[in-house]
């Protein structure tokens, strides 16, 4: 593309971004997002998986909200907090851009090559 469309995209995005500052309840939005991105990426680091396990669950049947469970607990006594943190990784994976239409495949994303200038190369 040109170089006056590229300016065109900038100055719009600069301009969607300063209506966008001005939002309180946007950027309080924007922010509680992120923060829950940052948080399911991060359960691989923050959870034991022991607490996911049927088998080692530490807490009653259908706990209500406390401290030690800020969800509560399943029918088998998870903690629903740690399997919601646990399972929006797998949204993340599949509302993450894919460089290439062939990707959706049972293949892992990262083997995947980047798509060529004359179209979607197979991966």
């Amino acid at each position: 593309m040109s170089a006056p469309v590229w300016q065109r995209r900038r100055a719009a995005a600069a301009q969607v971004w300063r209506e966008f500052r001005g939002n309180r309840g946007g950027l309080v939005g924007a922010g509680f997002i992120a923060l829950l991105v940052v948080a399911s990426l991060a359960a691989p680091l923050l959870i034991d998986t022991t607490g996911l396990d049927v088998v080692g669950a530490s807490g009653a049947a259908l706990e209500p909200p406390s401290g030690q469970y800020w969800l509560g607990t399943d029918e088998t006594g998870r903690s629903v907090a740690l399997l919601t943190f646990w399972g929006a990784r797998v949204s993340l994976l599949v509302a993450s851009p894919r460089p290439c239409c062939r990707c959706w495949s049972a293949r892992s994303w990262a083997s995947c090559r980047p798509i060529s200038a004359a179209g979607c190369r197979r991966c």
